[in-house]
This record gives C-alpha cells, sequence and structure tokens, in this order.
C-alpha cells in the first residue's frame, strides 16, 4: 500500500499523496525535540507535485491554504475546527498530528510553476508546524476498579477515597511511547439527579499505584482529638478536633513502604472535612517517624469562616518523603498545624499523586446531571460537557493539564466531587467510568 499523506479538519481533506491533480510528494517526518520540560512543535515540509489545468491546480492549493490558514485562526481565536495532518505509512493505520500553523511555497524552478502550459506540472512546498506526537485511532481502554476486573462499557467507582474512588489501567493498554491525553466519560448511577459542583481527578502512574495506600483515616490519627462515629463518614468516623487561636499539630503515620512507594515525589494533600463550625487555618508539615523533628512544612492556608457540608479541601503539596527517594525509606509522619476558633471534624485526608491533576470548577449552584446522564471531560478535543440524550450543555471551567496517561506503565486514576450546596460530598454516590484515548507515539 502507497504512503498517504493529507491534511484535514475532519470535513475537508486534501490528499498530498497521488489524488489528481497531486501527483504525489516527498516527505519525510521530523521527530520535536525535548527542551525545557516539554517536547516542542515540528516544523516540517512536504514537497508536492501537481499535474492538471491551471485552474484544478489552484483550486487545490487554495484549499491547501485554507486549511492552514483555519489552523491559524484556531490557535489565534478558538475558532473553527482542528486542522491535522493525516499520514499512513506504508499498510499502517494513519495517525494525526494537530497544525498550528503553515504556508504554501511556490517552487523557484521555472519549469516547475509554468501554469501557462498545457496540463502543467508544478511542485510547492507544503510547510507546516505541527504537535510534536502522532495520536493513533480513538479506543475505549479496558480499565479494572474496586473488585472489579478489566473491562470496557464502564466501571464503578465511589466518591471515597478508602473505598474504591479509582480505575485502574495496565501497562499494555497505553501503547506507543508518549503520554496520551484521555477523554473520561462519568455517569451518574446514583439513582436520581445530582448537581456536581466540583470533580477532581488524578494519575498515579508512577508511585506503585496498585499498592499505595493511598488516604489515611482521621481518627488514625497518632494522638489528640476525639473520634466520632458518623455513618455518613469514610469508615463510619471522624475525628473530632476543638480549634483555638493557639496552634496544636495533629499527626498521622506514614508507613516505611508507602514512602518507598512515592518515591521522594510531591502528592497534593485534599482533605474531606465533614464540618467546622468557625475560622480555620490549616499548614502541611512533614516530621520524622517519631514525631518530634520537622522536616519540611509548607504553607498555612485560610479554609474559611464555616464549613457546614461536608467538603474537599486542598491542603497544599507535599514532598514524600522530604529529601528524596531511597529504597530503604523510614516511616514519616504528616502532619497538620491547626489554628482558629472553631469545631474541626476531619474525616479522611487522600495523598494525591499528581503525575497527572485536573480540578474542574463547575458553577456554585451546581450542574444537575440526571440519573444515567454523563460528565464528559475530553483532554483529546479540549471540551467538557454534560451529556444526555446526545445532546451536549457545555460546563466548566477546568483547571491544570488534561487528564494524561503514560504509555507502558500501570497507572490509576482517582476521582473525588462535591455537590452543589447542602449536598456535600457524599461518600456514597457512584459514578460509571469509561476511559478512552488514542495513543501517541513521538515518530512515525
Amino acid at each position: 500500500m502507497a504512503i498517504a499523506l493529507a491534511i484535514t479538519d475532519g470535513t475537508t481533506t486534501v490528499s498530498l499523496s497521488g489524488t489528481s491533480p497531486v501527483l504525489g510528494c516527498t516527505y519525510f517526518p521530523q521527530t520535536s525535540q525535548y527542551r525545557n520540560g516539554e517536547w516542542q512543535p515540528v516544523t516540517e515540509q512536504a514537497d508536492v507535485n501537481l499535474r492538471g489545468t491551471a485552474a484544478t491546480i489552484r483550486a487545490t492549493v487554495a484549499s491547501i491554504e485554507t486549511l492552514l490558514q483555519q489552523a491559524q485562526r484556531r490557535q489565534e481565536k478558538g475558532v473553527g475546527d482542528r486542522v491535522f495532518v493525516t499520514f499512513a505509512p506504508l499498510s499502517e493505520t494513519a495517525y494525526r498530528s494537530e497544525i498550528t500553523d503553515g504556508r504554501v511555497v511556490w517552487s523557484t524552478d521555472p519549469g516547475l510553476r509554468r501554469l501557462g502550459d498545457t496540463n502543467p506540472t508544478v511542485q510547492v512546498a507544503v510547510i507546516w508546524t505541527r504537535a510534536p506526537g502522532w495520536d493513533g485511532a480513538e479506543a475505549e481502554l479496558s480499565i479494572s476498579a474496586n473488585g472489579q476486573g478489566a473491562a470496557t462499557g464502564g466501571r464503578t467507582v465511589t466518591n471515597n477515597s478508602a473505598n474504591g474512588n479509582w480505575v485502574q489501567i495496565a501497562a499494555a493498554q497505553v501503547a506507543n511511547d508518549m503520554p496520551a491525553p484521555v477523554r473520561l466519560e462519568m455517569t451518574n448511577t446514583t439513582g436520581s439527579s445530582q448537581a456536581y459542583r466540583k470533580f477532581i481527578t488524578n494519575v498515579n502512574a508512577y508511585s506503585d499505584p496498585a499498592n499505595l495506600v493511598h488516604y489515611l483515616q482521621g481518627e488514625a490519627v497518632v494522638s489528640g482529638g476525639t473520634s466520632r462515629a458518623d455513618a455518613t463518614c469514610s469508615g463510619g468516623n471522624y475525628l473530632e478536633i476543638i480549634v483555638s487561636s493557639s496552634p496544636a499539630t495533629y499527626q498521622w503515620t506514614l508507613p516505611a513502604a508507602d514512602m518507598q512507594r512515592t518515591k521522594g515525589r510531591r502528592a497534593r494533600i485534599l482533605a474531606r472535612i465533614a464540618s467546622s463550625s468557625g475560622p480555620l487555618y490549616i499548614q502541611p508539615v512533614v516530621l520524622d517517624s517519631g514525631g518530634t523533628q520537622t522536616l519540611w512544612t509548607g504553607d498555612e492556608l485560610y479554609h474559611g469562616s464555616l464549613i457546614s457540608y461536608a467538603t474537599y479541601v486542598d491542603l497544599g503539596i507535599v514532598p514524600l518523603p522530604p529529601g528524596g527517594y531511597s529504597a530503604s525509606a523510614a516511616a514519616h509522619r504528616l502532619g497538620l498545624i491547626v489554628r482558629g476558633g472553631s469545631i474541626l471534624a476531619l474525616d479522611v485526608l487522600q495523598i494525591t499523586m499528581v503525575d497527572s491533576y485536573r480540578y474542574v470548577d463547575l458553577n456554585t449552584s451546581g450542574v444537575s446531571v440526571a440519573n444515567n446522564a454523563t460528565l464528559v471531560h475530553d483532554g483529546i478535543e479540549g471540551l467538557n460537557y454534560m451529556l444526555a440524550s446526545g445532546v451536549r450543555t457545555p460546563v466548566a471551567t477546568s483547571f491544570g493539564s488534561p487528564t494524561m496517561l503514560q504509555p507502558a506503565t500501570l497507572q490509576r486514576i482517582h476521582f473525588l466531587y462535591s455537590l452543589a450546596s447542602t449536598g456535600g460530598a457524599p461518600i456514597a454516590s457512584t459514578l460509571s467510568v469509561r476511559v478512552y484515548h488514542r495513543p501517541r507515539r513521538l515518530t512515525v
């Protein structure tokens, strides 16, 4: 099978490799360079030979230029369909790479631009700048979840760090050699409409995701506070802390095995706070295994004068363990220095690895999603929307990069969310999650 090269926006496609009036072209894909922590855009060209009437040749060149200008407008103004160069080496499936800029340059050889001849043969250089990688065909990933084997079609996650708020992707599922964005489809399976307020997703790819214990129950505190029974809290309990104007430190054990799994990397600490009756300031610290020596101190953050319903609170990013990775890292303690003037009900702390992290803020009154309707976070196309009865309703502002999966790596995606107003952050709430991706490669 011949090599196939084209430029397309999904509706209009111009072949550069053999469809009349194109005779063929010379094209060698270039490889992105890695600088400043990122793969860089690629600028390259295809030398295209055309034969036919002058009008046909000009129309083909105009179609190419129109697509390249559309790609420019997409980058400048955010309007119009995305434009891709597609390339199928030999018998392989076509890969695509998004074009962000481009132009057409006519040959300077007089013999290759004589449009006045009958059925002339001419040559143009089609020059474009494109994304660093090439995306393959979209496919749904087979994922497993807590107590559920790997399959497509949806796996159930619960809104509870300690009870299965993740899906797992086997190493063989994400092919090729570059991180790839995913489309997450999260279907409301609670049995009734839910007014979703905030969504947090994160990926753990490099900190032993299948074995890392990624949560600490509030009542597992080393000392201090009082454990209170509450069926609406993780593990059926929360830690009650009487917060005063004098700072007090509460500590949780971070086992040696987990410190070896986190590998000296950074994790975001997300707390499920059941309630707080007054001003609340929290500062994270990391201590030695005995809790006597402070190894790292974070920023103190203010978390509101009143939290009347359960919500997730971001306590900042901490290094685990401080000082870097060691295969024989000792146990540590995570500490929270708390001050203010309230009664704090602390339910659970999630150790949130940030190999990829996205925070989606819907709106203050929430987005009402009917039972069996779906929220879609589409990192492939850069879209967020609600899908119900085939209708897309745009939603949200999202912060952070698209949810990205690493190639050839076992990894987990974790989910946390809260509802509007008094809906809180119910731990029994469920979603059916499906994950789609386009395997991405550096070269074709």
